[in-house]
């Protein structure tokens, strides 16, 4: 019983710590923090049309608690995240960290 809670409370700190991250719009775009709105939409465009074409070296990115999988729905949401000023300045502060990988190719 004692292991189950212990294991759950690491998916939890987990979840709570690293998704934020891990989902921040910087690192599924592979933007700095200092992009145009210009340069937001032409990489989400750019990345939406490379996953349609199920190119491989655009599946994953890198982000400071490891390589995640990059999807569709990860692209919109990070456009849409970083197009808004407000929303945009919260996530900067999150993506200050480096990532701890570089994205493999495939």
């Amino acid at each position: 019983m004692e292991k189950m809670r212990a294991s759950s409370l690491a998916h939890l700190v987990r979840m709570v710590l690293e998704e934020p991250i891990a989902d921040n719009p910087f690192y599924v775009l592979g933007l700095q923090l200092d992009c145009s709105p210009r340069q937001i939409v032409s990489e989400g465009q750019r990345l939406l049309s490379m996953l349609a074409l199920g190119l491989k070296e655009a599946r994953f990115y890198a982000t400071p608690v490891g390589e995640r999988e990059r999807t569709e729905e990860k692209v919109r949401q990070a456009i849409a995240e970083l197009r808004d000023p407000v929303r945009r300045s919260a996530q900067e502060q999150l993506a200050q960290l480096p990532p701890a990988t570089p994205p493999r190719s495939g």
